[in-house]
Formats: C-alpha cells, structure tokens, sequence
C-alpha cells in the first residue's frame, strides 16, 4: 500500500516543559482544505470522491467488501505498548500532526455510516471493530 501523504499543519511550538496540547479548532480550519471544504461538525455522509481520500489516511476503517480477516491485519505482529524515539520536538510535532489527520478522516468516515443519530457517540468503534 502507498502511504498518504499527510498535509503540513501549523500544532504549534511544543515545549515539553510546560505541557502541551492540540488546538483542535485551529487544526480543523487548517484541514477543510484537504477535505473538500467539509467541516466535520457538519452532519450526513461525505462524497465518494472525498471517502477515498479518508480511506488513504484509515485504511482498516470498516467496509463489507473487505472481510474481517483484512481488518485484523491492522494489530497483527503488535504484541503490547509500542514507543517511538523522536530527536526533536518539532519531529514530535510533526507525528502528532499525522496522527490528527488520521483521527481528523477517521471521523468524515464516521459521518457518512449509518448509526441511527448516533454519531458521534459510536463512530470510534467502527474504526476498531
């Protein structure tokens, strides 16, 4: 599979010391961009055109036609916690960047499922399942 390639977002400076956290409102307005416009406080099923961009960035979110074996590829070869050595923080900035973005598609893909008005209370589990 090729890997997606993730947009350049502004997270800020990190500086470790202090704590630190995502503006997720400032990251969402950086991303409408990258996802036709779409605000994801926008209710109802995106694009098929849009969903195939997600689907780069959440490959084993769930789809029929894969099958359950497909889906459980994703864990395997993980057998517990999993760490990653950084060099700087601006490279920490930049995974936590990517890993919004994949959290920032997992949840277009949400929208667009059928889970009764449920969403978003239940979209994290149609990701995992």
């Amino acid at each position: 599979m090729v890997r997606p390639q993730f947009a350049k977002l502004d997270v800020g400076t990190i500086k470790l010391r202090d704590g630190f956290s995502l503006d997720t409102l400032a990251l969402e307005g950086q991303m409408r961009p990258h996802s036709s416009g779409i605000e994801i406080s926008q209710f109802g099923p995106i694009n098929p055109t849009l969903e195939e961009h997600c689907k780069k960035f959440v490959p084993f979110f769930p789809d029929p036609d894969l099958g359950e074996g497909k889906r459980l590829r994703l864990v395997e070869g993980f057998s517990g916690p999993c760490s990653m050595l950084v060099n700087s923080t601006e490279e920490l900035a930049e995974h936590m960047s990517n890993g919004y973005q994949v959290a920032y598609y997992n949840y277009l893909l949400g929208k667009g499922q059928k889970l009764g008005g449920s969403f978003p209370k239940y979209c994290c589990l149609m990701a995992s399942s």
